[in-house]
């Protein structure tokens, strides 16, 4: 909306500018009153252009907040309805949770891993003997079980768990700095709807009225150029 209004601007800029040149060739105004008009008209055109890139930028700062670098959707329809207040939900399809999430996992998967360590291994052995004095072969198991007095990777253990604990504290972080940042974003959208509705219901009605006025009475020649455009 910020861009049609800007549009519209531009557009009560041009038409002035025309104004002010049918009265230059009629004889009625000085040259330097149409070079004065243009010149507002093209600052006005560059207003809307900055306008429509400040609002490209803001689609891709939007659809960033859901993790998508095209931002593919279009303008609201209006009457657009207040955004409400966005909860942690919301986020759990974010790429920054899913990296936090994936952190997580794999330090889980270290603790599992050190915890394994920590149990001993067992050694089959197998083969065959014979006896000497008998003459007899028999065949043989054996298992071997190493005991761990003292050490079962337990410092390991412990430190996978700690790194387990950063992770999760590093997730709500991650969480609380988005949902933030969405919150934030919201309390945007509420203030700009605020401010269109002022624009559109109190300051341009009568901002019209004076302009369509103020050309009227330039083009009868009652005004000079300079009150036209204050």
């Amino acid at each position: 909306q910020l861009v049609r209004l800007a549009d519209q601007s531009a557009d009560l800029a041009d038409t002035l500018s025309e104004t002010v040149g049918k009265r230059v060739d009629a004889g009625a105004a000085a040259p330097p009153e149409l070079s004065r008009a243009k010149a507002d008209a093209a600052a006005l055109r560059a207003v809307a252009a900055q306008t429509r890139g400040d609002m490209e930028a803001l689609r891709y700062d939007l659809s960033a907040l859901w993790g998508s670098a095209d931002p593919v959707f279009e303008a609201p329809v209006l009457p657009m309805t207040a955004p409400t207040i966005p909860g942690a939900t919301n986020l759990a399809q974010h790429p920054a949770i899913k990296v936090a999430e994936s952190g997580i996992i794999a330090r889980q998967a270290e603790q599992d891993l050190a915890r394994a360590q920590g149990i001993p291994d067992l050694t089959l052995s197998a083969g065959m003997r014979q006896f000497e004095q008998t003459g007899d072969t028999a065949f043989l198991l054996g298992v071997s079980v190493p005991v761990p007095l003292f050490d079962r990777n337990r410092d390991a253990t412990r430190a996978a768990g700690y790194r387990i604990d950063a992770g999760r504290a590093d997730r709500v972080a991650v969480e609380a700095r988005l949902l933030a940042s969405q919150r934030a974003s919201v309390a945007q959208v509420r203030a700009a709807q605020e401010r269109l509705a002022l624009l559109e219901n109190d300051a341009l009605p009568s901002a019209r009225a004076a302009y369509e006025a103020s050309v009227q009475g330039y083009a009868a020649g009652k005004f000079d150029l300079t009150s036209t455009l204050d």
